[in-house]
């Protein structure tokens, strides 16, 4: 990796916390998520949030690099 500041350099160092501009419930399921990866449906009856709702919100969340899903449909984090 290219480091041109010393906010590269510490960038390596210290990873930026993923969860410091998401709302509420991003943060939930980011937390949840990170502790062991979830389906929509485990989500939903966690959280009690629609399945259309959470579709929306991981998507969101998807789209900007802060989670992935595996070949179980299953959400992990990046």
């Amino acid at each position: 990796q290219l480091i041109e500041s010393s906010d590269d350099f510490l960038g390596i160092l210290k990873p930026a916390d993923k969860s410091e501009n998401l709302s509420e419930i991003e943060r939930k399921i980011y937390y949840a998520i990170l502790r062991e990866p979830k389906s929509i449906s485990e989500l939903s009856t966690l959280f009690q949030v629609s399945v259309q709702e959470l579709s929306a919100i991981c998507t969101k969340l998807q789209i900007n690099g802060i989670l992935n899903t595996d070949n179980q449909n299953k959400f992990y984090t990046s």
